[in-house]
């Protein structure tokens, strides 16, 4: 049976060759043969040959198979979404499919013992640098974002992600994986760009904001100042200091630069500060203590406790000390036994409340503001225990908790 296929007739020609040397070493005088021995020689020849044939046929098969496979893979490694190459130790690139030399802008013969460096942004090389040393460490796959000149001779952003192995003679080698990642890149940078305008528009809204609250509070300041009517100028007082406290949280989340959160610790320090130097004419008789620990909050939280610590802090300083009496008046914020809620107390050592508080709680303006803020805040107030004034709101923050620190004030009274 004639074969064309050069490796089966190189085997032939061996097989040949080993029988003529068995025919050569055999005995010069056979034994004869019968004729049913000659038969029965006959019939085992026709079966081999039969078994070589099948043989034949099944390595036929095996070679189509495996030619197949070999086709199958190398379109799927070529023509594979991501661009691979293998680079020796000094970086010279070994083998390379299409999808890698469309993306570095070479045909794929020239890349063969070019070094990978050569495609690179001057500005990226380091970075590779850094991330080829890393490769030598133990370790899993490595990966580092490069710009690389693209196809159309731009710089273009690839994701190389790449691991050490042994090629077939036990030499190290790196598969490199490059990841065209140009489109995502130049998307993060239009939205870090849009983020920052937003943050921008944000904070030019907020400082206008502020300064507009400003401006009213000059225009009630002026207003109170010609007004003869002394609960007139009371109530025109409280108004300013409300919206004082408004103001304060505008300018503070400007100046902040983040409007995720705000810092509560520090603006009802500097709300606290800011209350206290417009109420108290003779420094020293009342010192302000200020206890209060840095918890991140949402605006719409620091709002209402930013008014219920101006509104408690007005009325311990106008009502609790009569008569040039001294004591203090205590601000603090900390967390509940560690767990998620935060306790915000105003105390004094003043007079204390008086003995009809709750029927004056129903009427007084500024005291259902606090209750009417403690549920906006979806907390509880309570008051006391006496004898002293003592207003506390427990609520739970919006935002996450940021690190507790705690400040207290310089000479007794908050910076």
């Amino acid at each position: 049976m004639t074969d064309k296929n050069p490796h089966l007739a190189d085997l032939r020609q061996r097989a040949e060759g080993a029988i003529r040397k068995d025919a050569a070493r055999a005995p010069k005088d056979p034994v004869p043969l019968t004729l049913d021995a000659a038969r029965e020689m006959l019939h085992e020849m026709a079966v081999h040959q039969v078994e070589l044939e099948m043989q034949n046929e099944e390595l036929r098969r095996a070679q189509v198979e495996l030619e197949t496979a070999r086709t199958r893979y190398s379109d799927l490694y070529h023509l594979a979404p991501a661009g691979y190459c293998t680079v020796d130790d000094a970086g010279l690139i070994l083998e390379a499919n299409l999808t890698a030399a469309t993306m570095l802008g070479v045909a794929r013969h020239e890349l063969v013992n070019e070094l990978l460096d050569r495609f690179i942004v001057a500005e990226d090389r380091d970075s590779y640098y850094l991330f080829s040393r890393q490769l030598l460490n133990p370790g899993g796959p490595r990966s580092c974002e490069v710009r690389i000149a693209g196809s159309n001779g731009a710089p273009a952003w690839a994701l190389f992600e790449a691991a050490t192995m042994l090629d077939m003679a036990g030499a190290r080698v790196c598969g490199v994986v490059l990841i065209d990642i140009d489109t995502r890149k130049r998307a993060e940078v239009a939205l870090q760009e849009l983020v920052r305008e937003k943050e921008a528009l944000l904070r030019e809204v907020h400082h206008r904001v502020r300064n507009n609250l400003q401006v009213v509070t000059s225009l009630i300041r002026l207003e109170a100042g010609r007004n003869a009517n002394v609960d007139t100028r009371s109530v025109l007082s409280g108004m300013q200091g409300r919206i004082r406290a408004m103001a304060l949280l505008h300018d503070a989340l400007s100046r902040s630069g983040s409007f995720s959160g705000v810092d509560l610790g520090s603006y009802l320090r500097h709300l606290a500060a800011h209350t206290y130097h417009a109420i108290v004419a003779q420094a020293g008789l009342v010192q302000l203590h200020l206890d209060v620990a840095s918890v991140l909050v949402q605006m719409d939280q620091a709002m209402p406790c930013g008014l219920v610590v101006d509104e408690l802090i007005s009325n311990s300083l106008k009502h609790g000390f009569p008569d040039g009496r001294t004591g203090e008046v205590r601000v603090e914020l900390q967390p509940v036994d560690g767990g998620p809620q935060v306790r915000l107390r105003v105390s004094d050592t003043g007079v204390g409340l008086p003995a009809d508080f709750e029927t004056r709680r129903r009427d007084a303006l500024g005291l259902q503001l606090v209750s009417d803020l403690a549920s906006q805040l979806r907390g509880t107030l309570t008051v006391g225990p006496g004898p002293t004034a003592v207003f506390t709101v427990t609520f739970t923050p919006a935002g996450p908790r940021a690190a507790l620190t705690t400040e207290r004030a310089i000479d007794g009274v908050a910076n």
